[in-house]
């Protein structure tokens, strides 16, 4: 958006004329993580799971156009697609959230009172071996075709659900695909040599150090 006089867009003049303090600072840092930060972190850990499986890299780099695509084009990308739907069910960019409960409660044998915390926790919703097959294992062909509708509706949640769910997720999607369509085409990638990657989970799910990876032109 365009600067204003004093150097803010009309968004930002929007939030201070709504929201003050704490309050401003929360909408900001969402902003940073759901914009920027939850898209980059998807590419990272792709482009780990790229260089530990290179015919995976080598079949997307096969679908992909060596001219950058438009959002037009993205639908032709179901494999590439797949791949950053998987890697997004071994590695979420949001591995927990959580929900304060408005009033009393029971899931299943336990009380919920008005105030507790409630955590949704994808990480181990998506491993758990009673919804995934093979849960540890990288397959993107759990994302094509048909495979999808045979999965209940709440094993596969990175980007939440429900009234909360994020309200960017098609953006995201769409944005991770296209920088994908981009790297993977242009580019394969490996581990730096001795590098083990470590996911730690603090607001986001990130590797641990960095991500040491190796990268030469295609």
């Amino acid at each position: 958006e365009a600067a204003g006089p004093d150097g803010g867009t009309p968004l930002l003049a929007a939030l201070r004329a709504s929201l003050s303090g704490e309050a401003l600072l929360d909408e900001v840092v969402m902003f940073l993580l759901a914009g920027s930060e939850g898209a980059a972190i998807t590419l990272t850990w792709t482009a780990m799971l790229a260089a530990l499986h290179p015919a995976t890299a080598d079949r997307m780099a096969d679908e992909l156009p060596a001219a950058p695509p438009a959002y037009a084009d993205l639908p032709g990308f179901a494999f590439t697609r797949a791949v950053i739907q998987e890697s997004m069910r071994l590695y979420p960019p949001v591995a927990v959230f959580a929900r304060q409960a408005l009033k009393p409660d029971r899931i299943r044998r336990w009380d919920v009172r008005e105030g507790d915390i409630v955590l949704a926790v994808p990480w181990l919703l998506h491993r758990h071996e009673q919804l995934w097959e093979a849960p540890h294992a990288f397959r993107p062909e759990r994302f094509l075709g048909d495979a999808p509708r045979s999965r209940p509706r709440f094993a596969y949640l990175p980007f939440g659900i429900g009234p909360r769910i994020c309200a960017g997720a098609a953006f995201g999607m769409a944005e991770v695909s296209v920088f994908a369509a981009i790297l993977f085409r242009r580019f394969r990638f490996a581990l730096a040599p001795g590098f083990t990657p470590r996911p730690n989970c603090r607001l986001a799910l990130r590797p641990k150090g960095g991500m040491r990876l190796l990268i030469t032109p295609r």
